[in-house]
């Protein structure tokens, strides 16, 4: 399963998150708040001169929408339990911040997380 995937199935079954929208990199037209989405920024590959290790160290970033800034982190929260909980991930926060959208009008979490991940 790749990273991508499982990341989604961590975040799709966890029981806080069943009633938000989940999509990676973009919302479609008609989500409604909350939502999330992911996307990958930057990435790389355990390799030595024997070749591939199989393992890759791959950067998300994590933004939470949402109609009021507690719940905007209380789901930040619930994606970052989640993340944690999920050993295949190899979880390392590395950094969050919040806004408001004014294009949304929404409430923004974001939460940035490297993953250790054999693939």
């Amino acid at each position: 399963m790749t990273i991508e995937a499982t990341i989604a199935q961590t975040l799709k079954s966890w029981p806080s998150l069943l009633k938000v929208v989940i999509r990676p990199d973009k919302v479609e037209q008609g989500d409604k708040l909350p939502y999330l989405t992911y996307q990958k920024f930057w990435g790389s590959r355990v390799q030595s001169l024997m070749g591939d290790s199989g393992l890759s160290n791959t950067h998300f970033q994590f933004d939470i929408y949402a109609t009021s800034r507690s719940e905007a982190a209380s789901l930040r929260i619930e994606v970052q339990n989640a993340l944690f909980s999920n050993p295949l991930l190899g979880s390392v926060h590395l950094s969050e911040g919040a806004t408001f959208d004014e294009s949304t009008k929404a409430y923004r979490e974001r939460i940035d997380f490297s993953f250790w991940f054999n693939d």
